[in-house]
């Protein structure tokens, strides 16, 4: 008996989407923390051009890190949001009481 690629992502806690979202801004942010440093090691080299060019790149991946972190914040409401809908009618995570406000503790 074979397993196929998609038995073994569905056992993931995470989608391939997730996990690429995560490796690409875990990326980012290494990169964004360390371009001050080029830009500055630069500057006192010496070399302003590669300077600048250091400080523009860091402007261009920030903005970049913002657009995947948004795009990471939809992917985990959708994925929550189709979570609920897949769990049955009587878990007793998606049950609520009809005796309790909503937001009251049970």
């Amino acid at each position: 008996m074979g397993i196929s690629i998609s038995d073994l992502r569905g056992a993931q806690p995470a989608d391939a989407t997730l996990q690429n979202l995560l490796g690409v801004l875990s990326s980012k942010l290494e990169l964004c923390s360390r371009l001050p440093i080029y830009e500055y090691e630069a500057s006192n080299e010496g070399h302003e051009q590669c300077a600048a060019a250091f400080r523009a790149l860091a402007d261009v991946e920030r903005r970049s890190f913002d657009e995947l972190l948004n795009a990471l914040r939809r992917h985990l409401d959708e994925t929550a949001a189709a979570r609920e809908g897949e769990q049955p009618a009587s878990s007793p995570t998606t049950r609520t009481s009809p005796s309790l406000p909503s937001g009251a503790p049970r």
